[in-house]
């Protein structure tokens, strides 16, 4: 995984962190995501929508990629030890 993955899988996972020990900011989180993930260094790309689910005990959440050959908005960071897909900028 590069450099800048990692960091920006740190930084998300600070914004899980204090989503899930301070109500305000998963309330701001929840609400508008661009401007939190804005004020904690994580740009998102003009024109891509950002949503936040809350995955309880009761429902799972399953996110489905882009499948292979469809046109990638942000260009995909394929690792060659593994055939996980890393976004730089999607974590």
């Amino acid at each position: 995984m590069k450099e800048e993955t990692k960091e920006q899988s740190k930084k998300m996972a600070k914004i899980i962190a204090r989503a899930w020990s301070d109500e305000s900011f998963k309330e701001r989180l929840v609400s508008n995501p661009r401007s939190v993930l804005t004020e904690n260094e994580i740009s998102v790309p003009a024109g891509i929508e950002v949503r936040v689910l809350e995955q309880t005990d009761q429902v799972m959440y399953i996110v489905l990629p882009l499948k292979p050959g469809d046109e990638w908005l942000i260009k995909p960071d394929m690792s060659e030890d593994t055939d996980e897909i890393a976004c730089a900028r999607c974590v």
